[in-house]
Formats: C-alpha cells, sequence, structure tokens
C-alpha cells in the first residue's frame, strides 16, 4: 500500500535541514518524496501506511526483501537531479567518504530492513508508535534479524526510538550533519539449526 506518501512524507520532513541543504526549495523536497512514492509503487522501496477515520494519519517507507528485475525511472527523477545543483552533488560526494565504514558495520548485522523515513500527520497521538510496531511485524515476516535507521543526533526522535529499542551501533555525517545508525534486534540473535532441541525447565 503507498497511499498518500509523499504528501505525509513532505509534511513530517519539509523542515529537516539536510534535506534543506541537499535540495533547497520545498518545490524540490516534495520531488524527492514523489520519487520515493515511484519507487515504492515499482516494489523497489516498501510503503506501510496508518489510516484513522479513512484518512492516512502516518506513512513510512523502508528497504525490505526482494527487488523486482525491471524498474522504471520515476518521472520526477530528472528534476531531482536539476535540484540537487552543485551544492547537492558535493554533498552526497562528502558522504561517500563515509559509505566504507558504514558498509562494514552494516554487514555485521545480517538479514536487515531499513526504515527510510517515517512521519505523522498528526504527531503525539501515537500513530508513530503503532506503525513502528507494524514495521517489525512485516520485517519479521521478510525473515529480517533487525531493523535499522539513521537519526539526526539533534532530532528529538533519538529518544522515541531508544525507548523503543533501538540502539546506536556508529555515528555518520551527511550534509553537515551527525546521524547515529541505530539498530533493533527483531529475530534470533542466532541462527537455528534442524537439530536444535527447544529447553525445557
Amino acid at each position: 500500500m503507498v497511499c498518500k506518501l509523499a504528501r505525509v512524507l513532505y509534511a513530517g520532513f519539509k523542515e529537516d535541514p539536510s534535506l534543506r541543504k541537499l535540495l533547497g526549495e520545498p518545490g524540490c523536497i516534495y520531488t524527492f518524496f514523489g520519487v520515493i512514492e515511484e519507487l515504492a509503487r515499482q516494489g523497489v522501496l516498501t510503503a506501510l501506511c496508518l489510516k484513522v477515520g479513512g484518512a492516512t494519519a502516518s506513512a513510512a517507507v523502508l528497504s525490505v526483501g526482494a527487488r523486482p528485475r525491471r524498474v522504471v525511472l520515476p518521472r520526477g527523477l530528472t528534476r531531482l537531479l536539476a535540484c540537487l545543483r552543485l551544492r547537492g552533488l558535493l554533498t552526497l560526494a562528502a558522504w561517500l567518504a563515509w559509505a566504507p565504514g558504514y558498509a562494514r558495520t552494516y554487514s555485521k548485522l545480517g538479514e536487515t530492513c531499513h526504515l527510510l523515513f517515517i512521519a505523522s500527520l498528526a504527531p503525539g497521538r501515537g500513530y508513530g508508535s503503532k506503525l513502528l510496531r507494524e514495521i517489525e511485524k512485516l520485517c519479521r515476516s521478510a525473515g529480517a534479524r533487525t531493523v535499522t535507521l539513521e537519526v539526526d543526533t539533534g532530532n528529538p526522535a533519538l529518544l522515541f526510538y531508544a525507548k523503543r529499542g533501538f540502539t546506536p551501533l556508529m555515528a555518520t555525517v551527511f550534509a553537515g550533519r551527525y546521524y547515529l545508525l541505530m539498530a533493533k534486534l527483531i529475530g534470533d540473535p542466532r541462527p537455528r539449526c534442524s537439530g536444535d532441541e527447544e529447553e525445557t525447565s
């Protein structure tokens, strides 16, 4: 289900300092989330939506499971690339310097779902918490052992995730701001063999 993904995510992230630095004007940020929505429609990404009274209250997008073999480039991609300009390209290039260490840390986690964005149109009503539980269920059913995400160290959401069992793994820098890569174990930490016997007391 994709719902009104771009609209909800734009509402939640239009003031995000990193996106503003990377993409500049609000129209470019909305285009970015339009591309994300199109990728979710094609199955490249997975979208989850929480509806209340028939209206979307919260939405999330994550990377989980297999990818489709054929992907059509989203319509907004050309405009999004134009939005990046030199400033955005330099920001992305700087982030690549962190990529090797990031990849090493990430590779130790095994099968993982990565939560890219989650936002609510009505913060403080528990919609985000409910959607996060649904995300964990989806990831568990897909065979993932962990759910990972990145959060700005200055974002109050850091405490939200910590209270829900996410622990920090490493810090990265993007667009001049520090982010924490956080993870939550949702599956059995050790692989089970067919001959394993369950302990009884």
